[in-house]
């Protein structure tokens, strides 16, 4: 929830002392293995407010559910984070 909370407020200093630096991330647009590209990914983004559904965590692994309207106009998507 930390994540989450810290990308709605656009605070990516808070972020990257909360991400690991191998992070794994896959996206239907995007993938990457080190966190600067992630987080300069991130920054240009216009994310809207994330409706989560659901949140799975296992030691430091996390997994988030949620839906977010992308696009113009915007369509609903459901993404595992």
């Amino acid at each position: 929830m930390v994540w989450m909370q810290a990308v709605e407020r656009r605070d990516y200093q808070s972020l990257r002392g909360i991400v690991i630096d191998n992070i794994s991330y896959a996206g239907h647009l995007n993938s990457f293995d080190r966190v600067e590209p992630y987080l300069k990914y991130l920054e240009h983004l216009n994310l809207p407010k994330f409706d989560i559904k659901k949140e799975f965590a296992d030691s430091d692994d996390v997994c988030l559910l949620y839906e977010s309207p992308i696009g113009t106009p915007p369509v609903t998507s459901f993404v595992c984070a």
